[in-house]
């Protein structure tokens, strides 16, 4: 039987672009969404519009790392952090960052690979069965399950993996391009009718009349789901 796994979100807050684009790069591959800012300001912003599930913060100074830390902790407090060192934290330091909110560290020196597996390693282990909630709709999606009302919902894996991407960009526009570059793959040539007819069906499905939630046509554009 196929394996599946969920859909991370990962904020990168690095001074140093490169490691940030092999970053995502890597994570990107297995369908994950990572995002990625230069500044603590512009990470903080996004970690309030994406709740990422794990965060990788640049480590510099104690007082600012701990104060980033407590802010990420705030906005979004099931994130893991892992800090990012580019030298030798004191023991001291390291504890201010654990009683901070983060769960690791690991320094510029550590191997790409091993830098990615640990990263890996704590989301597997922070997030044991993920969840995501629409409405009336949950999505179990450590055992790729659709809930309507308490009652599960069977879907294809295409069914299943649009409506996950939808709930996940809850309240924002996705285009037809991005839809379909992340559920067929980018060199994938597609019929639109598919995906109309696909959307149709998955409405029928996930129908209730009791909800306000509403998958919407952006004519032009592609889909939108708004609650």
């Amino acid at each position: 039987m196929m394996q599946y796994r969920p859909i991370y979100r990962i904020l990168l807050i690095l001074n140093h672009l490169e490691i940030s684009s092999r970053i995502e790069g890597r994570f990107r591959e297995s369908g994950d969404d990572v995002f990625i800012a230069t500044d603590m300001a512009h990470g903080l912003e996004l970690c309030t519009t994406h709740c990422p599930d794990l965060v990788l913060i640049e480590w510099q100074q104690a007082e600012t790392g701990v104060t980033a830390c407590k802010q990420i902790i705030r906005r979004h407090p099931t994130a893991a952090i892992i800090l990012y060192a580019g030298r030798e934290i004191p023991v001291e330091d390291i504890a201010m960052g654990l009683g901070a909110g983060a769960c690791d560290y690991i320094r510029h020196t550590v191997p790409f690979e091993e830098l990615v597996e640990r990263m890996k390693v704590r989301l597997q282990y922070s997030h044991g069965e993920k969840m995501l909630t629409f409405s009336h709709i949950t999505i179990n999606q450590s055992k790729h399950k659709v809930y309507s009302c308490d009652k599960e919902i069977t879907l294809s894996k295409k069914e299943y993996d649009l409506l996950e991407y939808l709930v996940l960009h809850k309240n924002r526009v996705c285009s037809r391009e991005d839809i379909v570059t992340h559920i067929w793959g980018k060199h994938y040539m597609y019929d639109s009718g598919i995906m109309d007819v696909m959307m149709s069906t998955l409405r029928k499905k996930l129908l209730h009349e009791s909800s306000h939630a509403n998958i919407r046509t952006i004519r032009g554009v592609g889909f939108i789901a708004e609650e």
